[in-house]
């Protein structure tokens, strides 16, 4: 049997197939190609997660006699959550902080998504969410200085862009980048000191888009997980057990 899951972004599809809870593949778009590379069986189950819309569309390029979970609410969840609003919270968060408990079951982590939108997430070893923070990603940042002033112009960067970081910034576009790639490195730095702070021994993870970036200028120790939601997601899955 296998598990597929389905992660549906703000700026990208992720699709993961997991056997006895290994990741054996992994692609970057739903797409009819793909459903004909994964040779879907009708022992596989699916699981999908959206931040927006696309769960219908993405249900109906499916076998409809497949067994399938949207991942919503009323699904039962391998951790509590300590928050307010439990309604408002974002099934993204709510993955990432399940597959952040899967990869270190016993420990405090910080849980960070770096993508359209820099969440911080904390969850206990005690296996409860404690709920985080949410500032702007870094195209977020760049676009509302671009359209939210006259004269800025709107800086195009990518994870991969090789430019310095110069500081202090001597041109317009510098002074940007500076603000925006430095501002949230120093921003991610200062949450770790603080958390770091109430859990000594506080393991940081950190996922999305941007992660890969931010791993290597950040000056402190953080784990990388690229699937991180897709095992999050794999893991409320086999928890409900659907099969």
């Amino acid at each position: 049997m296998r598990n597929i899951v389905v992660d549906i972004g703000n700026t990208r599809t992720k699709i993961g197939v997991f056997e006895r809870g290994v990741l054996t593949a992994h692609y970057n778009e739903l797409s009819a190609t793909v459903l004909q590379q994964l040779n879907i069986q009708p022992t596989d189950q699916v699981i999908a997660s959206s931040v927006g819309h696309g769960l219908e569309e993405a249900r109906a390029l499916f076998p409809a006699a497949i067994a399938w979970l949207n991942f919503d609410r009323s699904l039962k969840l391998p951790l509590k959550l300590n928050y307010e609003t439990p309604e408002t919270l974002g099934v993204d968060r709510i993955a990432a902080a399940v597959g952040a408990l899967t990869k270190f079951p016993v420990a405090d982590v910080l849980v960070i998504d770096a993508g359209s939108c820099i969440t911080m997430d904390l969850v206990t070893k005690d296996q409860v969410y404690h709920g985080g923070s949410i500032s702007p990603g870094t195209r977020m940042r760049f676009k509302a200085m671009h359209v939210f002033t006259e004269k800025l112009p709107l800086i195009d960067w990518t994870p991969v862009d090789p430019t310095a970081v110069v500081l202090p910034g001597v041109s317009t576009q510098e002074s940007m980048r500076a603000g925006v790639l430095k501002g949230i490195q120093y921003e991610i730095e200062g949450y770790v000191r603080y958390y770091s702070g109430l859990y000594p021994d506080l393991k940081v993870i950190m996922t999305g888009g941007d992660a890969q970036y931010f791993e290597n200028i950040i000056n402190t120790r953080i784990f990388t997980e690229d699937s991180l939601v897709l095992i999050g997601l794999n893991r409320v899955l086999e928890y409900n057990n659907v099969a």
